[in-house]
């Protein structure tokens, strides 16, 4: 079962945001660089944040479910430490929300 299970549609993006945390709840850190996101079923994507190392955001595909795999090392110094979640994201197709309706110029009979 995964960590977190999302739904977005087939026009939208959602933004990730990892928080380490101790044993107790406290924020940790984790190893700079070490950072991996694997994808597998569907074909939505990732998308990085330039210059920043703890968001990234999942962009929808076709309609369809994809299970990402993320995982980093909370070791800060030499040893490594795996750490890892799972995101499954429930992509729909996007369905209309007004009917948009107008008129032409009048046309004579």
């Amino acid at each position: 079962m995964a960590d977190l299970e999302l739904n977005i549609t087939t026009e939208e993006e959602i933004k990730i945001t990892l928080s380490p945390k101790t044993r107790a709840g406290n924020p940790a850190l984790i190893q700079e660089g070490t950072l991996l996101i694997e994808s597998s079923g569907g074909d939505a994507t990732i998308e990085m944040i330039e210059g920043v190392s703890d968001a990234f955001y999942l962009v929808s595909g076709t309609p369809g479910s994809t299970v990402f795999n993320i995982s980093a090392d909370a070791d800060p110094g030499d040893g490594i430490q795996p750490i890892a979640a799972q995101v499954l994201l429930v992509v729909e197709a996007a369905t209309a929300v007004t009917l948009g309706i107008s008129a032409s110029e009048p046309e004579l009979k």
